[in-house]
């Protein structure tokens, strides 16, 4: 999930009652699942494979 996270201060003054308040934004990044990248491996791999083999048989 990507997006933003919203972290927000409140100040209280004497009486009790909010007289300050702060929002702060950052940005968050989506991670890959690891999956995804176990499947990126296994391609590179059997590409790597396939050239080594035709190299073989040349």
């Amino acid at each position: 999930m990507s997006g933003a996270s919203i972290f927000t201060i409140d100040a209280l003054n004497a009486t009790g009652s909010n007289s300050n308040q702060a929002s702060f934004q950052f940005p968050t990044a989506s991670v890959p699942e690891p999956g995804m990248l176990g499947l990126f491996g296994l391609g590179l791999t059997g590409l790597a494979f396939l050239r080594r083999r035709r190299s073989i048989q040349s």
